[in-house]
């Protein structure tokens, strides 16, 4: 399980949420959450808007 989902679900944020939030499709994050895609390949920008969807400093999304 990735940062990206444990954070999303400990704040009970649906995918389709926080795609609403970010604006990031929701097969995009459930690529990031399921390992499609690797969090060290998306973008700086697209971080940071999870991160402030998500209410959390970017860094978190990175341990």
């Amino acid at each position: 399980m990735t940062n990206l989902q444990k954070i999303r679900e400990k704040r009970d944020i649906s995918k389709y949420r926080l795609s609403q939030l970010s604006g990031l499709s929701q097969t995009y994050i459930g690529r990031i959450e399921n390992g499609s895609t690797s969090i060290e390949n998306v973008t700086l920008k697209n971080i940071r808007l999870l991160a402030k969807a998500l209410n959390v400093d970017y860094t978190e999304l990175l341990d």
